[in-house]
């Protein structure tokens, strides 16, 4: 499953080879427990500002309420998906984000964890 919250053409998107992974638990407000360095570097945040925390800090004036619900929708059904999304950086600054979400389970089958593996994306 694709969500974009405008309609853009993929072969119009450059992602960034600095990919990041950002795990989320599964419990209510899907706090951060590990990001990556690469994270830091892309948005600003230091680990400690994100961890315990959601990634609704990355949201912003122009983040698409749809792309923050299909996020909502793809934690609640455990399905995996694309969503790009508008971020905003610690200073403020916007970059569209690619972000590759799957669950995580555990020998029972009950979702633990959310793993989301995203890219910056650069329109070209």
């Amino acid at each position: 499953m694709v969500f974009q919250a405008k309609p853009y053409d993929p072969s119009k998107m450059k992602l960034s080879s600095d990919g990041w992974v950002v795990i989320c638990a599964a419990t209510p407000g899907a706090p951060v427990v590990s990001v990556t360095d690469s994270f830091t570097r892309n948005t600003g945040y230091q680990a400690g500002e994100v961890v315990g925390r959601n990634l609704s800090v990355l949201q912003g004036t122009k983040t698409s309420p749809d792309a923050v619900e299909m996020f909502r929708f793809l934690m609640r059904t455990g399905e995996s998906g694309r969503i790009v999304i508008l971020n905003y950086r610690k200073d403020g600054s916007e970059f569209w984000n690619v972000c590759d979400l799957r669950s995580i389970k555990n020998d029972a089958g009950e979702i633990t964890h959310y793993i989301c593996m995203q890219h910056m994306a650069t329109l070209i």
